[in-house]
């Protein structure tokens, strides 16, 4: 056979051997197989006689015969295996069919278990993660409760502290203004001065605290409180100072004016000319309808006296009717009390009465709102405490 075989032609068994079909058989009990009877590819090598390259050969006895290269074996030929692959692909020989699981690996199943074990893992570490942020959001919150009901204790016995000071300030100008039903007292200075706590308004405390759980409209009448206390206790202290430098002066201006107050002044007016003229008269007492009488309304009013010198003879003009019939009695001004004082220490006088005017001011306006501002921090510092680690 291996005779009639053309040139260059190679045996179907070496094909079948390199694409796998066939496995190597054991020879039969006796004897060796012959060529081609065997179930498995027979194993090809090169004959003794050197008569061709493709001879074929029976394969070796199981008996322990040593074992020949197979037709793939890279020593014989090196490209077989990789020739033999792409045949196998050619003619899909061991290729999984579709719709089948013959390709199907254990590993992929068992990575699949692991990746959703993975999954879960991190599913409950995340979740854990969640849990735990709320949780100390939460316990954040309440210490920061309890830590604002801390500074609202401290606030309260600020503001208890300034409330007396202011309390007592109040008290004193209400007393001096009854005392000399509001005209110059210059000793109230030196009293207020001593009502001037030595340690101001604390707002560093004010400006540090929390205040996010406060109600606001709390919060904005304790900052005018602090506001209003601490400029109040500043005027009081530069009144002082100025009161007792001019105290002298203060006390001379003011019965200078005083004197000049116990004479009233009017203005009559003179139309006989081409331009009108009017002159400053001394008003003296009412004339009512009934005669002898001091005192009357303005219904039974007649009219006043006056007189153009210091000296002269007293006049009577009707309170009401023509222009130039008539006496206006003139309404007295700081301005016009300067003029006739003729002196210049009215006008140290006129800011003692300014400042003394804005204290008196800025203690009502403090008076007016302290008893809320402390009802709202004595509120905020007894508010219950909420659990925290």
């Amino acid at each position: 056979m291996d005779e009639n075989k053309k040139p260059g032609q190679r045996d179907i068994s070496d094909l079948k051997a390199r694409l796998g079909l066939k496995k190597g058989a054991a020879a039969p009990a006796g004897g060796a197989p012959s060529v081609g009877s065997g179930t498995g590819p027979q194993p090809i090598a090169p004959s003794s006689g050197g008569t061709g390259p493709h001879e074929t050969v029976s394969a070796p006895f199981a008996s322990g015969a040593a074992a020949q290269p197979t037709a793939n074996d890279p020593r014989r030929d090196p490209f077989g295996q990789q020739q033999a692959a792409n045949l196998a692909a050619f003619y899909g020989i061991n290729q999984a069919m579709p719709g089948t699981a013959d390709a199907a690996s254990d590993t992929n199943l068992s990575q699949n278990k692991g990746g959703t074990r993975a999954l879960i893992i991190v599913g409950a570490a995340v979740l854990g993660l969640i849990i735990g942020q709320s949780f100390g959001r939460i316990f954040s919150e309440r210490l920061e409760f309890n830590a604002s009901i801390d500074q609202a204790e401290k606030l309260n016995t600020e503001v208890q502290r300034i409330e007396k000071h202011v309390s007592e300030i109040i008290a004193a100008v209400t007393t001096s203004t009854q005392k000399s039903h509001g005209g110059v007292d210059t000793d109230l200075a030196a009293t207020l001065g001593g009502l001037v706590p030595k340690d101001k308004p604390d707002t560093l405390l004010l400006f540090h605290s929390n205040y996010a759980h406060m109600d606001p409209v709390a919060v904005d009448r304790l900052f005018t409180y602090f506001n209003d206390a601490t400029v109040l206790f500043r005027e009081i202290e530069s009144h002082k100072n100025a009161t007792l430098a001019d105290k002298e002066t203060i006390n001379s201006a003011a019965k200078s004016i005083e004197e000049k107050n116990k004479k009233k002044y009017a203005i009559i007016l003179d139309l006989s000319k081409p331009v009108g003229l009017s002159q400053l008269v001394e008003l003296g007492d009412v004339v009512c309808n009934t005669p002898g009488q001091k005192d009357c309304n303005a219904a039974e009013l007649k009219g006043f006296q006056y007189r153009v010198a210091s000296s002269g003879n007293w006049s009577e003009r009707p309170a009401k009717g023509k222009p130039e019939q008539v006496v206006y009695p003139l309404q007295p001004t700081p301005f016009f009390e300067s003029i006739l004082s003729g002196n210049p220490d009215v006008l140290v006088l006129r800011d003692y009465g300014r400042r003394m005017q804005s204290i008196g001011k800025l203690a009502s306006e403090i008076d007016a709102v302290q008893k809320q501002v402390v009802a709202d921090m004595k509120k905020s510092a007894e508010r219950p405490r909420l659990f925290a680690f």
